[in-house]
């Protein structure tokens, strides 16, 4: 009976140890994920000049109260889903956005949005 019961500690000891190395895994932020804030633009018309396409510009922050060239804008193109489309709605807005980003081979840079949130006028 005491090996039995013995067995039966470590079998769940093991079971909660799987389990929470499969938690940790399920729960830890993804690399390629992150948050920008930027204003959303259109970026692409159908024939009849609807918005089918955004993108969301970033500037990019300065640590110095020196003026940014114009090379520190940041340009991530949406790539098309149901917050895409939500985002047509928004052009001329300042927006967090969170996300998978990617870049192509040519530096595009892309953002898989998954939500976002306006962000109110700081003026």
């Amino acid at each position: 009976m005491k090996k039995a019961h013995k067995n039966l500690i470590w079998g769940v000891c093991i079971a909660s140890f799987f389990i929470a190395m499969g938690m940790a895994a399920y729960f830890a932020p993804n690399p390629d994920e992150a948050t920008i804030k930027g204003v959303v633009n259109a970026a692409e018309w159908d024939e009849n000049d609807n918005i089918i396409a955004v993108s969301i510009s970033v500037v990019l922050e300065n640590d110095d109260d020196e003026e940014l060239p114009q090379e520190a804008i940041e340009e991530y193109y949406v790539t098309k889903n149901d917050k895409a489309n939500e985002l047509i709605a928004m052009v001329g807005k300042t927006v967090l956005a969170t996300g998978s980003v990617a870049e192509d081979e040519d530096g595009v840079k892309f953002i898989t949005v998954k939500s976002f949130k306006i962000v109110e006028d700081e003026n």
